[in-house]
């Protein structure tokens, strides 16, 4: 038989003798799809959901059968994709929309995409979105087909977690996990420290400094470029310091301006006197 190999509705060209009163052919004990007895020596079958190992022909007078074939399962590949899409959402509003492409091959029919039930496909990037696609093959066969996908407005915060289902009549199943992060405004929201405004500014201080957040402090989380998670933190020593604000980790805001802090570790200054001035130095360049 030739060829030694095929899936759902591929024809293997059977051959052998005494094939005119042939009433039945199996691909691995499952029946063909259809089968033509063309000659005395051969048969055109088309394979039916099939089985990899023996096929078998039957006729009144006995059957017989030869090992050796490979049955192609359905395949459905996802492309430009790590097997994952993830979404940042505000909360109310649908996000835009992200896509892969989806193919398939020896499929056994229609190949169905059902979205969960906060997300939407389309085969269009602005329109006809529904929560499930029904893609027809052509001969067996899916060419590369791009699936857009949206989330929709939702008004619980959090990170969700879902499945896109990718599945064919005999159970074949695909899936592409999903990740939505919904957000409030805070996202778009900078905070300030003590009041300082501008980037790269340079403030001095003697002992230690307290540093807050001066505007928005209806957040409970808080991530400040030193490590601290505190609402409120003290410094000691000469560091850079910003911070980010937020109501669930990973919906944080943008970073707030960045502050030099100089701690002032010398503030003593020095007179003396000479015969006809008076000297003024002062280790301490950051006062004026």
């Amino acid at each position: 038989f030739t060829p030694a190999n095929g899936g759902y509705g591929d024809t293997i060209n059977i051959n052998g003798y005494h094939l005119n009163n042939v009433n039945a052919v199996t691909f691995g004990d499952s029946a063909a799809l259809s089968f033509q007895v063309m000659t005395d020596s051969l048969i055109k079958a088309v394979i039916g959901k099939g089985r990899s190992g023996f096929i078998k022909v039957r006729q009144i007078n006995g059957n017989d059968s030869v090992p050796g074939f490979t049955f192609n399962a359905p395949v459905i590949t996802l492309q430009n994709t790590n097997q994952s899409l993830s979404f940042s959402a505000i909360k109310t509003v649908t996000t835009a929309a992200q896509n892969y492409k989806l193919s398939g091959r020896y499929l056994q029919g229609d190949l169905q995409v059902t979205a969960p039930a906060k997300y939407q496909i389309s085969l269009s990037a602005n329109s006809g979105y529904v929560q499930q696609l029904l893609l027809s093959p052509i001969k067996n066969k899916i060419d590369s087909t791009v699936i857009y996908v949206r989330y929709k407005n939702d008004s619980t915060l959090g990170v969700f977690n879902d499945t896109m289902k990718h599945s064919t009549l005999n159970g074949n199943t695909v899936n592409l996990a999903l990740t939505a992060s919904v957000c409030d405004s805070t996202i778009y929201f900078k905070p300030v420290i003590n009041n300082i405004s501008n980037d790269s500014s340079l403030f001095c201080y003697k002992d230690s400094l307290t540093l807050s957040t001066t505007n928005g402090n209806n957040f409970a989380l808080f991530r400040w470029s030193n490590g601290d998670t505190s609402k409120t933190i003290r410094i000691g020593n000469t560091q850079q310091v910003n911070v980010r604000v937020g109501n669930i980790a990973s919906c944080l805001s943008i970073v707030s301006h960045t502050t030099n802090f100089v701690k002032n570790t010398n503030t003593t200054p020095s007179l003396g006197l000479t015969s006809d001035s008076i000297l003024v130095s002062t280790n301490a360049p950051h006062y004026r």
